[in-house]
């Protein structure tokens, strides 16, 4: 076999071996966030249902911020006071967007946002919304609203 035939052969299994590590390790990221998210909402009005796609509401935390990372919402379930304002913040480097599971105007509808944007709902009206990335279905969290 000729040098320049090495080389080629060379640079082509290079090539195969990177690119099954890189699909590895995301097949690997994948299968970690896979196995953490939340099983699928069994109510179909998911703004007046007791329990939520995101688990316990019970383990609800007060909070009205929420951070979006290595693709899940944390906190996973947070409680607010009607009229309060909850800030999503994409620490992620793709773009996630906040979805409501049952579309209405009570209920975030968000816009895909970059790494470090921020968006913002204000929810008037009591009730669970359990919503979702418009982009990653699976990222599921849950807004309890007293």
């Amino acid at each position: 076999m000729s040098m320049n035939k090495k080389i080629i052969v060379g640079i082509v299994l290079g090539l195969i071996i990177v690119g099954g590590a890189v699909f590895g390790v995301l097949a690997m990221r994948s299968n970690k966030t896979d196995s953490n998210m939340p099983m699928p909402a069994t109510s179909s009005d998911s703004n007046s249902s007791s329990s939520s796609a995101s688990g316990d509401t019970s383990k609800a935390v007060e909070a009205t911020a929420v951070a979006i990372d290595n693709f899940a919402f944390s906190p996973q379930v947070i409680r607010v006071k009607v009229g309060q304002k909850v800030t999503w913040t994409n620490k992620d480097s793709t773009q996630h967007s906040i979805v409501a599971d049952s579309s209405s105007s009570d209920a975030p509808d968000g816009s895909p946002i970059s790494q470090n944007q921020t968006y913002s709902f204000t929810f008037m009206k009591a009730g669970t919304y359990t919503y979702h990335c418009g982009i990653h279905a699976t990222m599921k969290a849950t807004v309890i609203v007293d």
